[in-house]
């Protein structure tokens, strides 16, 4: 019985312990897991708080990064501002000199023209005295009496004979006598119109829109009166471009003038000449400057293409390089043109018997002389469109040319020494006016001079059947426009203008359409400003 009882608590006491090592081991291994638990919580914390620290870093050198990059802006800003608050006012300076120089040129040339026309009215009022004292005496007309017309801002001058007579006094030797009519002799051509007025005018300006569009224009004058040879004028151009230069051979043996052209690319250059004008070199100024027009604005326009390797070079035309410039006489040409590749355009003055292509390689730039007269201009043609439709029913208009008020001159880089240059009279310059007219009524266009000697021509085109055509300005005579200066002819502030009776105008006819085109270039040798006058017929 005992052993029963024995074995039972000993079985009792297993038990016991068997199942409190089950409770301490359970505990031990929630501890363990709690540990575990703990310690991955603080690692993802810590991991956490690095990543956080990462991004917080990163954001301030982003910030700092954009800082210094809005500074940096900042800074170039304000230097791009500098520079250009400080060309500005370079521009300003520049302007201003300009300006200033301009309104003097402006001074001295309004005093040389009013000594002038004082020059001439006493020559005239010389002459008349002259005159009525042969007529008293019944003495016959010495044929070499001297007429002196050397009016500032005529090309002639500065060309004199050898006796001191003027190229423009021979012309008005030659063609102001008077036959026992009393009517003034001219060749024997229609002449339509009178080159005088025969009532006194009022005018109302013509306000025009302008703008300057089309390609480079080139000019070479200067210096006009050229004494030894060598480089007028030479700049780089591509696209379309015009050229146009005038000179005078002032060296006492022949030489020849020729414009080069220079394929300055490796590329294969095509220029193509589509218009010109260049008349005979002569010592007759206005002749020159009237051929050469007529040439220009002709209805058969030239038509030649030039085809340049890389780097090679040609004369544009072949008869340049054949023609002699005698001492004193002019040459005078304008040519369009348009190459595909950059290409250098030079203007040379030359011995005869030297090799243009050769001599240009050497040749030394000539200096300008007073006039400066010579630069690169964009722009070359020049648009002019009437604000409003013409009614000739209300009177007669007018639009003024080359006076640098109404039409300023075009300003530009002298490309042989980086100079700013001007083209006083815009030379070269294709003029495009377009006139509406009101109810196509039929409008007479008038040429009206105000320098003096005048010649030249237009081409005028309506929407009409007539078509375009060319008309010279005088037809019947060499030129006119001597007696211009002899009337003061001003606008007055509201742009009204009164012609006395005797203004020198020539009439381009009548025309009948939508819209008057006309197309002119203030031609060389003759004298500038100029206006052109509508009217009812």
């Amino acid at each position: 019985m005992k052993g029963k009882i024995l074995t039972a608590c000993l079985l009792t006491g297993m038990l016991l312990f068997g199942t409190g090592a089950d409770v301490m081991a359970r505990h031990a291994a929630e501890e363990y897991g709690e540990r575990r638990r703990l310690e991955r919580a603080e690692r993802m914390e810590r991991e956490q708080a690095a990543r956080a620290a990462e991004q917080e870093a990163r954001r301030k050198q982003e910030e700092l990064a954009e800082k210094q990059a809005a500074e940096a802006a900042r800074i170039e800003a304000e230097r791009k501002r500098a520079e250009a608050e400080a060309k500005a006012e370079e521009e300003r300076i520049r302007a201003e000199e300009e300006r200033a120089r301009a309104e003097a040129e402006a001074e001295e040339r309004e005093a040389r023209e009013a000594e002038a026309a004082a020059q001439l009215a006493a020559e005239r009022e010389k002459e008349h005295i002259q005159q009525q004292a042969k007529e008293e005496n019944k003495s016959t007309v010495n044929p070499e009496t001297h007429v002196s017309m050397d009016v500032p801002g005529n090309k002639t001058e500065s060309a004199k004979q050898d006796d001191g007579e003027s190229v423009l006094g021979r012309y008005l030797r030659r063609h102001a006598d008077k036959p026992a009519d009393g009517k003034t002799a001219v060749p024997e051509q229609k002449k339509p119109v009178s080159y005088l007025s025969t009532k006194e005018m009022e005018l109302q300006r013509l306000e025009v829109d302008t703008l300057d569009v089309g390609g480079t224009l080139l000019f070479s004058d200067s210096p006009e009166y050229v004494s030894q040879p060598g480089i007028l004028y030479s700049d780089v151009i591509k696209g379309d471009a015009r050229i146009l230069y005038y000179h005078v051979n002032k060296m006492p043996v022949p030489a020849k003038v020729a414009v080069v052209l220079e394929n300055t690319s490796d590329q294969y250059a095509v220029v193509h000449i589509t218009r010109g004008g260049r008349s005979a070199p002569d010592a007759d100024y206005l002749k020159v400057g009237r051929e050469t027009q007529r040439q220009y604005f002709s209805e058969k326009q030239l038509q030649s293409s030039i085809y340049l390797e890389g780097h090679q070079s040609r004369v544009m035309l072949e008869s340049m390089d054949e023609t002699l410039v005698l001492t004193e006489q002019l040459v005078y040409g304008v040519y369009d043109f348009s190459s595909n590749v950059p290409i250098r355009v030079t203007v040379i003055m030359y011995p005869s018997s030297a090799k243009p292509l050769e001599f240009v390689k050497s040749a030394p730039v000539l200096p300008k002389d007073k006039a400066r007269l010579r630069g690169t201009f964009t722009g070359m043609d020049r648009i002019m469109k009437a604000r409003e439709e013409y009614n000739p029913s209300d009177g007669a208009a007018y639009i003024t040319f080359c006076n640098d008020k109404e039409d300023l001159y075009k300003k530009g880089i002298d490309a042989t020494d980086g100079s700013l240059a001007e083209n006083n009279g815009n030379y070269g310059v294709l003029y495009h006016i377009e006139i509406p007219v009101r109810r196509r009524k039929k409008v007479e266009l008038f040429a009206n001079p105000m320098g003096g000697v005048f010649t030249g021509a237009v081409r005028v085109n309506t929407d009409g059947p007539a078509g375009a055509w060319m008309r010279m300005i005088p037809e019947g005579a060499p030129f006119f426009g001597d007696n211009a200066k002899a009337i003061i002819t001003l606008p007055s502030k509201d742009g009204s203008l009164f012609l006395p009776k005797g203004t020198e105008i020539f009439s381009l006819g009548a025309f009948k359409g939508d819209t008057i085109h006309v197309e002119m270039s203030p031609p060389g040798a003759s004298n500038l400003p100029y206006r052109l006058i509508l009217s009812e017929p």
